[in-house]
């Protein structure tokens, strides 16, 4: 396999590489002990990011989120990482020694279990270094003869016994989606300080399966030196194994020796949409010239590439909300309890997000369903049946669904009839919320503010978020919150009365850089990464999902049920109970009502059509979710 960097790769930083073994240098053995380590930048090698005591500002800054109080020093970023790839390297001065991971407990359906107090019920895992491939020999302390030395915090070389609890050598991960390059960082460590040490390292793939090239050689000439390395993944062929890329050296003997490692993790791409919903409160506003191809591209480079997650922009929906719009689950959580002008502004603001959040879902959902109802009643306008009597529409020209149905409840022992409709909406607004498809409705608030300066809000494993005004374009707050939507806590637990635990349970902010950690100084500044248990959930999560519609598996077959003669409805991949439900609910409304109406004594032939009315529907469902 040939390096990428063909030849003239100097310009990347690389020195002295002999990719194709030409140069006839003498080959270095091993007579002092050695260590290579895998970085994501040039600045991570050297100890970034971390708190920086010795600034300007040197004096612990307060920070109170949340009821949280955190005294941290300003943070030195890591400024030459550029996000678009995940990479990992476990730290204990920032993540902890033995820390444990909690997972969510899901019902059967995959759905979130939570107690009588609205908390998640949660399950111990593993800890953190076991999301680490630390099988090798390899320990950040190297011995020679009689000295120690160890590499320190800030990954420099010192003299002495390591002060960390655990002094393994956990091999870092990399996630690169498909068709990537990127360039990372190797640290030479040994203990001869010699200028001019010429030592030659090989690098040994496990497997090259979704991997183009990466770097074969590079050549060491001091204890510390930093050197780029090549990986770039193939367009069309994925990672499907954890792939490892180890670091050797010849010994005396001429036998390799590992001084190193990396792990490459399985890349297959996701591709959810993302549903900008420009929401207006109180105004009836029809058009916008908002573009969100930037915030996009920037979610994506800057965030979920580094889970092979890559979102598409579908078109843009405007919402407009009023103050009597309400969650269909709760018709009296109205929007105009939450809501109130902004003082001295034509705008708005809230101090419950949350509850904004779940009304705005019901409407954008509700939409749905009334439009996907608008269709069904189109095609039932065109529909033909013989009900053994005679041929006609199955629902008139000149009637509505809500019409018809309205004409049933004026007929004896119909009266129920009246409330059909808006059940057929709930059915369809249950499913649509709930279908096993992948999009994200991301609610970008014009005239509505936060008033307790919350710039985005999402909930766990949820579709949806909510942006007020001052968030918007805020592409790392957004990040933080499409991570819930994903199935990501936070890092912490929030304190009592709050429900929020965290998936692991280290002190706010003490990630310095974790996408769904609180940080401080402006939002979202000092967010770079996602860890390895976060990216994984974040794919097994995706991996739930379907990302086109027609592999949603619908189909129409009997019932699952006690009855003796089941009735046949429409099923999809993930045996979602809600389109059962809608299917069976409209068929019996649709011919009840034709039977009433019509005063047909028997609906043996008419419900003969269900299946071909069954498999419009599916159409109909299918047509919408494929132009969004």
């Amino acid at each position: 396999m040939n390096d990428i960097g063909i030849r003239d790769i100097a310009s990347i930083g690389v020195a002295d590489i002999d990719v194709y073994g030409t140069s006839g240098r003498k080959i270095v053995f091993a007579n002092t002990p050695k260590l290579l380590m895998f970085f994501r930048s040039e600045d991570q090698a050297k100890g970034l990011p971390r708190e920086d005591s010795k600034s300007s500002k040197s004096s612990k800054i307060k920070q109170t989120i949340e009821g949280i109080t955190v005294y941290k020093y300003p943070i030195k970023d890591d400024t030459k990482y550029d996000q678009s790839f995940g990479f990992d390297l476990f730290r204990e001065n920032l993540m902890g020694n033995n820390e444990i991971v909690y997972k969510v407990d899901e019902d059967a359906n995959g759905d979130y279990i939570v107690d009588t107090n609205k908390k998640h019920k949660e399950s111990a895992t593993n800890n953190l270094q076991s999301f680490f491939d630390g099988s090798s020999k390899l320990t950040l302390e190297l011995i020679d003869t009689k000295k120690t030395f160890y590499i320190d915090e800030g990954f420099s070389l010192q003299k002495g016994t390591s002060p960390l609890k655990d002094k393994s050598y956990y091999a870092p991960n990399i996630l690169i989606k498909p068709g990537k390059q990127v360039i990372i960082s190797t640290k030479f460590f040994d203990t001869d300080s010699s200028p001019k040490l010429g030592q030659t390292v090989s690098f040994k793939l496990s497997n090259s399966k979704g991997i183009e090239s990466v770097t074969q050689v590079l050549t060491f000439n001091q204890n510390e030196e930093i050197i780029g390395f090549n990986i770039k993944t193939k367009a069309n062929e994925t990672i499907d194994t954890q792939t490892t890329i180890t670091a050797l050296i010849k010994d005396s003997s001429n036998k390799d020796v590992e001084i190193g490692r990396l792990t490459i993790l399985p890349n297959k791409l996701y591709e959810p949409k993302l549903i900008f919903v420009d929401v207006f409160y109180k105004k009836n506003t029809l058009a916008t010239s908002s573009n969100y191809v930037n915030l996009t591209n920037d979610l994506n480079n800057k965030a979920f590439n580094q889970a092979s997650i890559n979102f598409n922009l579908a078109k843009n929906q405007i919402l407009n909300i009023i103050d009597t719009d309400f969650s269909l689950k709760d018709p009296t959580n109205n929007l105009g309890k939450w809501l109130v002008q902004k003082t001295g502004t034509t705008d708005y603001e809230t101090a419950k997000t949350d509850d904004v959040l779940t009304i705005l879902k019901a409407k954008f959902f509700e939409n749905i369903a009334i439009l996907l109802l608008n269709e069904i009643e189109k095609s039932m306008q065109d529909f033909e049946v013989n009900d053994g009597v005679t041929t006609r529409k199955l629902l008139p020209k000149d009637k509505t669904l809500k019409d018809w149905f309205f004409q049933c409840s004026q007929l004896p022992d119909n009266s129920k009839a009246a409330k059909w409709y808006d059940t057929l909406v709930k059915n369809l607004h249950d499913y649509t919320s709930s279908i096993k498809l992948g999009f994200y409705p991301l609610f970008m608030c014009n005239n509505i503010y936060s008033s307790t300066s919350v710039l985005a809000q999402g909930l766990v494993w949820s579709k949806g978020l909510i942006i007020p005004k001052a968030g918007i374009g805020n592409t790392m707050i957004i990040a933080h919150e499409l991570g819930h939507n994903l199935g990501l806590r936070h890092t912490f637990n929030i304190p009592d009365p709050s429900t929020e635990k965290g998936d692991i349970k280290i002190g706010m902010m003490d990630t310095l850089e974790n996408i769904m950690d609180y940080l401080p100084d402006v939002p979202g500044t000092h967010s770079k990464n996602f860890i390895t248990y976060q990216l994984q959930k974040m794919r097994e999560n995706s991996e739930k999902l379907k990302y086109n519609v027609d592999e949603m598996g619908y189909k129409i077959e009997k019932e699952e049920s006690d009855a003796s003669f089941p009735p046949n409805v429409i099923k999809d991949f993930s045996n979602n109970i809600e389109i059962e439900t809608f299917s069976k609910e409209i068929c019996k409304y649709l011919f009840k009502s034709y039977k009433a109406i019509n005063n047909l004594e028997d609906d043996t032939k008419l419900t003969s059509h269900r299946d071909k009315i069954l498999a419009i529907f599916v159409d109909i469902v299918k047509n919408y979710f494929k132009n969004l």
